[in-house]
């Protein structure tokens, strides 16, 4: 099965993407679980899927916290990802290592509000 990650068309919508996927001759879709609410409805996710004949082979588990009505720590995400992913059929989860500190943010204010990072080796 190959499968195509609606990440990767990150600034498209969901629509869009199942009808690109769709047409390119996809077998499936990722879906990437993020801050659009579309990503997290499942009955959006179970209509588009049925009006493409697209099937969700995967949910793609959020990078970061902060997304509305969803665990802010890594395991109630991941969690939470499962719930969905059995909601809509989805038979895998993915899930990448919590994210650790790879750098010093520095904001200078008054010239432009500019922000530097400095990464740790």
């Amino acid at each position: 099965m190959i499968i195509l990650s609606t990440g990767s068309l990150y600034t498209y919508g969901l629509d869009r993407v199942f009808a690109l996927a769709e047409k390119a001759g996809y077998d499936g879709l990722e879906i990437l679980v993020d801050a659009r609410w579309d990503t997290r409805d499942p009955f959006t996710l179970k209509r588009l899927s049925s009006e493409y004949g697209m099937p969700i082979a995967a949910l793609h588990s959020p990078f970061v916290p902060g997304i509305h009505g969803w665990p802010s720590d890594q395991l109630g995400r991941l969690e939470k990802t499962v719930a969905l992913a059995k909601e809509v059929g989805a038979g895998v989860v993915v899930s990448h290592l919590p994210l650790r500190i790879s750098g010093l943010e520095i904001r200078v204010m008054g010239f432009g509000n500019r922000r530097f990072l400095l990464p740790f080796p």
